[in-house]
């Protein structure tokens, strides 16, 4: 499941079970993320992504989402250090920023918040031990606290945003607005990245559309996202140079 790209040990977040766990963000703290070429993004990001990455369209599973390209070849984030820092100035998407918490699908229908247990930055209280060394509790009486608040506030709103994303590119399919690309990057070494299965919006095509549709992408913001979209693809070429190809 794309959800849990790089969790290690998802499991259902409990009251229970983990009623002593506390948190505390590492510096720096986007190591887990060193080894992805690429992150979904939901459309209200767009303008701000477009300044730094090729936002193309995917396929994850049977669903085509929009992605931000962070590298060139499969294991490879150009936009981690080797300290494990974004790199600075730079849109961090809120897939990443999400993280060690997540919704995944659950027994009901409702999705269920998870954790990576194996995230580092958690630990249990230590009655013995200073508080401010612990970090932030998750749980207090079995009631969620602020950290935690907050975090499924992040998730809550990150998902009706993608459901949102969802929808609008659905539309871009519906009226057959999609187009697909390839490419094959070489470098002065002939090493080569290899580009297959993406999507872009045709401007042709987008010129083309009814009135009636560029109104309704107008009014609903989603014509924004598309020329944010068209605009980031002058991104490769800034990416191309970052990973040492031409």
């Amino acid at each position: 499941m794309a959800e849990m790209l790089f969790y290690e040990k998802p499991v259902p977040l409990s009251s229970v079970n983990h009623a002593d766990w506390t948190l505390r963000l590492p510096e720096p703290r986007f190591g887990f993320a060193a080894s992805i070429n690429s992150v979904v993004l939901a459309g209200i990001e767009f303008v701000e992504a477009s300044k730094d990455y090729p936002i193309v369209f995917a396929k994850a599973a049977d669903a085509l989402v929009p992605v931000a390209l962070l590298g060139l070849r499969e294991t490879n984030n150009l936009y981690v250090d080797a300290s494990g820092d974004w790199l600075n100035g730079h849109y961090v998407p809120a897939f990443i920023r999400r993280y060690p918490f997540v919704l995944a699908e659950g027994p009901g229908p409702e999705p269920v918040v998870c954790i990576d247990e194996a995230f580092e930055g958690f630990g249990k209280t230590d009655p013995k031990a200073a508080g401010e060394a612990l970090g932030e509790a998750l749980f207090l009486d079995g009631e969620p606290q602020p950290v935690l608040s907050k975090a499924m506030e992040f998730l809550g709103e990150f998902q009706r945003q993608f459901d949102r994303t969802k929808r609008f590119v659905a539309v871009l399919e519906e009226h057959d607005l999609l187009t697909e690309v390839s490419a094959t990057i070489t470098d002065q070494q002939s090493a080569q990245a290899h580009f297959t299965v993406l999507k872009v919006v045709d401007e042709k095509k987008l010129i083309g559309i009814s009135d009636e549709i560029a109104l309704s992408l107008f009014r609903s913001g989603e014509l924004s996202w598309i020329y944010a979209h068209l605009m980031s693809i002058s991104n490769l070429k800034a990416l191309s140079q970052r990973a040492g190809l031409v």
